[in-house]
């Protein structure tokens, strides 16, 4: 588990080699300050707030396969991801930025990455 990455992720360095070298604009892990705390997002685009999803941590209903040791625990860990997930959009639509959420296995293969982004 401890070397389970927060950023610089295989998904997340992949979307941002494909914005540096088409020259777009952006920030990598933004922080914004809220009432409940502190949001971090993956990249900020102008006004919008891009999270990279990956399949095991957040669930993904294609993919996300529950392990058959202590299933009990990694349920409740990705009901609380999704929760915290939804808030935070929630949170971040009310201040005024755009949530896009791209998922891991959306960034494998995509030739075109400005139809992701």
């Amino acid at each position: 588990m401890s070397r389970i990455r927060s950023r610089r992720t295989r998904s997340e360095m992949l979307l941002h080699g494909w914005l540096k070298g088409n020259r777009v604009k952006h920030r990598m892990w933004p922080r914004f300050l809220s009432v409940g705390g502190i949001i971090e997002g993956d990249v900020l685009i102008g006004g919008r707030v891009v999270f990279v999803h990956g399949c095991f941590w957040h669930g993904c209903r294609s993919h996300f396969r529950c392990p058959k040791t202590n299933s009990e625990f990694w349920a409740e860990k990705i009901r609380r991801n999704r929760e915290r997930h939804s808030r935070n959009a929630r949170t971040l639509r009310r201040m005024g930025y755009e949530v896009v959420v791209v998922w891991e296995h959306g960034l494998k293969g995509v030739r075109d990455m400005a139809k992701v982004v």
